[in-house]
């Protein structure tokens, strides 16, 4: 059973290499970075690489004992880099809506000032959530082999 688990996060993880080379060719990656004020997104995918890297290490290497902790570990980034999504997403929203105080009607350059922030906000607001959906989604899938590898054991 450990080589079957151990092939499927194999083309698991060359299929997200392959995903990730897909969204920087097109500029994706460029997007989502230079859109991402906060940075949140940056710090999924940090969280979301490690992640991987356990799974990997737990599933090539690992006893039952380190599979249940790389399990353990799994979940928690997985909710945390959900909730890391969720936190841009409220971000992203106040910073939309932080410029009504600021606008004047009369004044075009308060009008477009707060335009741009609105754009700047949606930004935020949508690409961390993605990443944290995308990213939760990914380490589930780990997850799963992970946790089917520690119950043959």
């Amino acid at each position: 059973m450990k080589q079957v688990n151990m092939v499927q996060w194999t083309v698991l993880f060359c299929l997200m290499v392959v995903a990730g080379a897909f969204c920087k060719e097109i500029g994706w990656a460029d997007t989502l970075y230079s859109s991402d004020s906060t940075k949140l997104s940056v710090i999924i995918s940090v969280v979301f690489l490690v992640s991987t890297v356990f799974s990997g290490y737990a599933l090539f290497f690992g006893n039952k004992k380190s599979l249940q902790q790389t399990k353990r570990f799994n979940e928690f980034t997985g909710t945390s880099v959900l909730g890391l999504g969720m936190l841009g997403t409220l971000i992203g929203m106040s910073n939309m809506l932080g410029g009504f105080q600021n606008v004047v009607a009369s004044d075009s350059g308060s009008v477009q000032q707060f335009i741009s922030n609105l754009g700047t906000g949606v930004g935020v607001a949508i690409y961390t959530t993605i990443s944290g959906l995308v990213a939760s989604l990914l380490i589930g899938g780990q997850n799963y082999l992970v946790s089917k590898e520690a119950r043959s054991l």
